[in-house]
C-alpha cells in the first residue's frame, strides 16, 4: 500500500514539460508500465524455457504467475498509451507500431491462456507461455515509430525529467515484485 501511495504522490508532484504539460505524467506512467511489462514477459519466457529443459513443475507455475502480472502491466500500459495518444496527437493511432506491439502481446497472452485451458498439457503450456515474450520482443525489435513526436524523457537533457522517470520506474518495479511475490505465495500455500 505504501508503494502504491508513493507512486501516486510521485505522479501528482511530477514537473510539467514545455510541450506536453501535465500529459507528461501519463507518459511517465505509460513508459514505466511498458518497460516493466516487457521485463516480466521476458522472465516468463525464461521460466517457461527452463521448464522445457528441466521439467521442474515449479518453474511452469511461477511462469504462469509471472504471465498474470505481465498481462496486467501491459494492459495498463496499453490503456495509458491510448489515452496519451489521444491527448497529445488528438487520435489513437492503432497502426502506431509500438501500440500494435503492446496489443499483440495482450493477444499472445490470451492465446497462451486459451491454449493452456484447451490442451491441459504442461509442455504445450510452456511453449505458449513463451509466445508473448518472444513474439513481443521480436515485433518490438522491428517496429519503428511512425507518428510519435520526440521522446520528452529519453531525448531530454533535463536531469529532473530523467530523475522523475527513474522514480516512477523503480516504484513500478517494486509494485510488480510485490504482486508477483504475493502470487508466488499462493503457489506455496497450495503445496
Amino acid at each position: 500500500m505504501v508503494m502504491l501511495l508513493s507512486l501516486v504522490l510521485i505522479i501528482i508532484t511530477l514537473p510539467q514539460e514545455q510541450k506536453l504539460g501535465h500529459a507528461l505524467k501519463l507518459v511517465y506512467l505509460h513508459g514505466g508500465l511498458s518497460l516493466v511489462a516487457y521485463l516480466w514477459y521476458g522472465l516468463t519466457a525464461i521460466l517457461a524455457l527452463g521448464f522445457l529443459v528441466t521439467r521442474q513443475k515449479n518453474l511452469l507455475l511461477k511462469g504462469r504467475k509471472f504471465l498474470v502480472v505481465s498481462f496486467w502491466l501491459m494492459l495498463l500500459a496499453t490503456i495509458t498509451g491510448a489515452i496519451t495518444m489521444k491527448i497529445t496527437w488528438g487520435a489513437v493511432y492503432f497502426k502506431e507500431p509500438r501500440f500494435f506491439v503492446m496489443v499483440s502481446m495482450l493477444i499472445f497472452t490470451g492465446i497462451a491462456y486459451f491454449a493452456e485451458k484447451l490442451y491441459q498439457n504442461s509442455l504445450i503450456s510452456s511453449v505458449f507461455y513463451m509466445l508473448p515474450g518472444i513474439g513481443g520482443f521480436t515485433l518490438r525489435l522491428f517496429s519503428k515509430r511512425i507518428v510519435h513526436p520526440q521522446n520528452p524523457i529519453g531525448e531530454s537533457n533535463s536531469f529532473t525529467l530523467k530523475f522523475w522517470f527513474l522514480l516512477v520506474l523503480l516504484n513500478l518495479l517494486a509494485l510488480s515484485f510485490y504482486f508477483t511475490q504475493r502470487e508466488l505465495r499462493l503457489i506455496d500455500n497450495k503445496k
